[in-house]
Order: C-alpha cells, then structure tokens, then sequence
C-alpha cells in the first residue's frame, strides 16, 4: 500500500541527526490529492517528530499516529546508534554499527531566500522555498538564532537553510507533510539514559536490513 511504503522510507530517514544542543518538537500534518493514499491518512493524526541533541549525541522520535514509533540514537562520538521500533509488529531493536557520511547531492537544487518574517513561539522566522528538478518543493520558516551545524536534521533541512526551521512543508507527489514547531528550547537539561545505545529488555533484536522490510507489510 502506497502510504505504508511512504511511511517506512520516512522513519528511516530520521537517524542521521548530529547538531548542537537543542529541543524540538513537532506536530505533523499531512493531506494528499490521492484518494487511495487520503482515505488511509486517518491513521497518521496526531503524529509527532522530536528530536534532543546534546554535543555528538542525538535522539530523534517519529511517532506516526497510532500506527507506530520509532526512535533514533545517535552517538557520532562513538561512531554507533541504535534504532527502536514500538508499533504494530512489536517491539523491534537494531544495532547501527557504523554512521554513514551524509552525502547529498545538491547540483539540481535552487533555494531562495525571501524577504518575508513571522514569528513561531514567539522567534522571528524568515522563509526559504527549495525547488527540485523533480518537481518537489520544500518551504522552511526558520530561525537565524539557533545555527545548525552540518548534518542537523540532514534528512529535512538543505544546507543552504541558515538557521533551524521551526516549521516547513514538505510537498511530494503523493502527499503533502507539515511539521510545526509546538515546543522548542535551546537549553538541554538532564539527558541520563537518552542516549543509551543498549537494547531495552522488552524489545527483540533484529538486523537493520531487517527492520528496513516493515516497508513490505
């Protein structure tokens, strides 16, 4: 089914999150002109991307409604992380043993930075559309006063967005996403157990390539 394959590339995307220390929350809004994938959006109410960063260590979670979550840590340090799956298959852990290098090809991607402002819990956004050859186009509100290092949530945010968006839209053929900023704060307090790279007992291990076959259900 169309949108369960669109939801296992998503959640896949989510680990490869390094960045200074912050905390964001996201709430997600999604349509679609495709009846199919719209009468299967339901589903996906209510879902949410949150992501902790502190120094190399990330921890990002993708709650895709009620259908599953999925959590990402990252410790660059280390050059290891580990992914947790909580959803409809039981409670799944895989093993990263290596980061891969983010290395993203940019020739056919023209952004724009346009003199527009609007404020997003209570900072000062300016706007940068990205268009793609392929027809995507991906909008960004971001803020100027939290920088993004290379690699912060490379999987969203081209590098030529100066500063981290606190609210974007992503637009595909088949569906539209929003994700908006509900909470954010630039200070991380205690992160104990966070970044824990161990597999909780309650969750079976399985390989990466494993987990990558939720795509097939």
């Amino acid at each position: 089914m169309k949108i369960k394959t669109f939801i296992a590339a998503l959640f896949l995307s989510t680990g490869m999150l390094m960045a200074q220390d912050f905390s964001i929350k996201y709430a997600i809004k999604m349509s679609s002109s495709d009846p199919e994938v719209k009468a299967q959006l339901g589903m996906l109410q209510n879902s949410t991307l949150e992501v902790l960063a502190a120094g190399n260590k990330s921890r990002t979670a993708m709650s895709m409604g009620g259908l599953m979550t999925t959590t990402t840590i990252i410790d660059a340090d280390k050059g290891k992380g580990l992914m947790l799956l909580d959803g409809m298959m039981g409670r799944q852990a895989a093993k990263i043993d290596e980061i891969p290098a983010i290395e993203a090809d940019e020739s056919d991607i023209e952004i724009e930075l346009i003199d527009e402002t609007k404020k997003i819990l209570g900072y000062e956004c300016k706007k940068a559309v990205i268009y793609g050859e392929d027809g995507t186009e991906l909008i960004y509100w971001y803020t100027e006063k939290v920088k993004l290092k290379e690699g912060v949530l490379a999987q969203y945010v081209n590098n030529g967005v100066p500063g981290l968006p606190l609210q974007f839209v992503i637009q595909q053929p088949q569906i539209t996403m929003e994700f908006t900023a509900s909470e954010f704060t630039e200070k991380v307090g205690k992160t104990k157990g966070q970044f824990d790279l161990s597999i909780p007992k309650d969750y079976k291990e399985v390989s990466i390539d494993d987990m990558k076959n939720i795509g097939g259900m």
